[in-house]
C-alpha cells in the first residue's frame, strides 16, 4: 500500500460482509483498511485512535440507546468522515437519500489528493447510483437484464455534430 493511500475502517456487525468489504476494498492500491470494527462502539474507538480518512458504516450496525451510530462516532471523532451503507435488502436509493446531507462535507473533508482518488475509482459508480429512476422503471430494467434482454456497456460521447435541426 502506497503512503498516500486513503486510510479506511470498517464497520459492520456481520464478521461475513465485513470480510467482503475489505477483501474488494484490498484490490484498490489507493484503499487501505486499517481498521475492522463489529460494533459502533469499537468503530468509534478505532476512529479515534487511527483517525482514518474514512469510516465505512453498515446502518444496520446498531447502537445503544436506540440512537443512529452516527452520533455516537462523532462523538468520539467528530472530523472522521463517515459513509453509511444500506442494509442488504433495503433500496440503494434510500441508503443515497440518507448520504445527501452529509455528501458536501464529506467531499469537503478530503484532500485534494484523495478527492483525485475517488473521483478515478468511483465517479462513474456513484454517478450511476446517485440519480434516481422511478422503482418502476428501475426493476422493468433490473428484470430485463435478468433475462437477458438488456446489457449495460460503459461508454462516451467523442464528439456531437448539428445537422439541421438536429444532432
Amino acid at each position: 500500500v502506497q503512503g498516500n493511500a486513503i486510510r479506511i475502517v470498517v464497520a459492520d456487525k456481520l464478521p461475513l460482509d465485513r470480510r467482503s468489504l475489505v477483501s474488494l476494498l484490498a484490490t484498490q492500491p489507493d484503499f487501505e483498511v486499517v481498521g475492522e470494527a463489529e460494533s459502533t462502539e469499537r468503530a468509534a474507538q478505532l476512529c479515534a485512535t487511527l483517525k482514518p480518512a474514512i469510516l465505512l458504516i453498515a446502518l444496520r450496525i446498531g447502537s445503544n440507546g436506540g440512537r443512529t451510530p452516527i452520533i455516537d462516532i462523532r462523538a468520539a471523532a467528530p472530523l472522521t468522515p463517515i459513509l453509511a451503507m444500506a442494509e442488504r435488502g433495503e433500496s440503494w436509493q434510500l441508503a443515497i437519500d440518507r448520504m445527501r446531507g452529509a455528501t458536501p462535507a464529506l467531499w469537503r473533508s478530503l484532500s485534494i489528493e484523495q478527492q483525485r482518488q475517488f473521483l478515478r475509482h468511483l465517479r462513474v459508480w456513484w454517478d450511476v447510483h446517485r440519480h434516481r429512476a422511478a422503482p418502476e422503471i428501475a426493476e422493468r430494467a433490473q428484470a430485463l437484464q435478468r433475462d437477458g434482454k438488456l446489457r449495460v456497456l460503459a461508454g462516451e460521447v467523442v464528439s456531437a455534430e448539428k445537422k439541421g435541426r438536429r444532432y
